[in-house]
C-alpha cells in the first residue's frame, strides 16, 4: 500500500463530475493519498482548461453523463488536443456505453461507486504509460 501513496505523491489529478458531493469526496481520499486534486463540474469546463494549458493534469477522472458536455464529448475533445489519459466514472455500463467510452479515447473506466484501490491502480497505470 505504501508504494502506491508514494506513486500518487504529487500527481496533478482533475475529477469532473456534476456532484459537487461526489467530487469533493473522490477528491479528499486521493489528497490524502498525497495526490493534487482538481475538481470541475462538466466537460466543458475541464476541456476549457485543457485548451489554455495542455498539460495541466497528469491525469483527468471524468463522469461520464453531465450537463452541458458530457465525458464522452469532453475526452474526444480533449485527446485531439492532450495526451493526457482519462479514466471514465459511471453508474451503470450497460450497452453501448462501455463501447462509447472505448471509442471516446478513454484509458479505461471504473463503475460508481468505485474502490479507491482499483482508482489508484488505474492512475499510476494510465500515468506511467503516458510517460513511457
Amino acid at each position: 500500500m505504501k508504494d502506491k501513496i508514494i506513486k500518487l505523491k504529487d500527481l496533478k489529478i482533475a475529477i469532473v463530475d456534476d456532484s459537487s458531493i461526489s467530487a469533493l469526496a473522490l477528491g479528499k481520499m486521493l489528497d490524502k493519498r498525497g495526490a493534487i486534486t482538481f475538481t470541475f463540474m462538466n466537460g466543458l469546463e475541464i476541456l476549457n482548461r485543457i485548451k489554455e494549458e495542455n498539460n495541466a493534469f497528469d491525469c483527468i477522472v471524468m463522469d461520464i453523463m453531465m450537463p452541458k458536455m458530457d465525458g464522452i464529448l469532453a475526452t474526444k475533445e480533449i485527446k485531439k488536443i492532450s495526451k493526457t489519459p482519462v479514466i471514465g466514472l459511471t453508474s451503470y455500463d450497460l450497452d453501448p456505453i462501455p463501447q462509447l467510452i472505448k471509442d471516446a479515447g478513454m484509458y479505461a473506466y471504473l463503475l460508481k461507486p468505485c474502490q479507491l484501490t482499483k482508482m489508484e491502480n488505474l492512475i499510476v497505470e494510465a500515468v506511467s504509460l503516458k510517460k513511457n
